[in-house]
C-alpha cells in the first residue's frame, strides 16, 4: 500500500510504502532504505521534540516563555503523533540519528552498485 503523508511543520508531502498487515511487519533495512524521506522527517520531528522538551522543563511557569514553549511542545507533539499514526506503524524504532540513516543508505547504495 502506498500512502501519502503531508508533514505541514515541515512543508512537505512524502510518499511512503507501508505494508498490507503492519501488526506483522517488522521493520528492516530495506523498509527504512524504501521510505527514508519518512524515516528522515521522523527522526528531525523526535529531535525537535527532544529540544522543545528540554527547553520547556528550564522555563519558569510564570514565564511567558513557558506557555510559547509549552504551545510548540504540543505542535510538535500533534504533527509526531499523526505522521507515525498515518504511516501505520504505531510501535517500532527507528535509527536514533539521522547520521545512522545516512550511513545506511550509503551501505544500500553501495550495495546496489555491485
Amino acid at each position: 500500500m502506498i500512502t501519502e503523508l503531508i508533514c505541514p511543520q515541515m512543508e512537505t508531502i512524502i510518499t511512503i510504502i507501508i505494508p498490507s498487515s503492519p501488526s506483522r511487519f517488522v521493520i528492516t533495512d530495506a523498509f527504512i532504505y524504501d521510505n527514508q524521506q519518512s524515516v528522515r522527517e521522523l527522526i528531525n520531528l523526535g529531535d525537535s521534540y527532544a529540544v522543545w522538551s528540554r527547553k520547556h522543563s528550564i522555563a519558569r511557569a510564570i514565564n511567558d516563555e513557558y506557555a510559547d514553549t509549552s504551545a510548540e511542545l504540543g505542535n510538535i507533539h500533534t504533527v509526531l503523533l499523526a505522521f507515525k499514526e498515518r504511516m501505520n506503524l504505531t510501535l517500532f524504532r527507528l535509527r536514533k540519528s539521522i547520521e545512522a540513516l545516512d550511513a545506511l543508505i550509503k551501505k544500500w547504495k553501495s550495495n546496489a552498485n555491485i
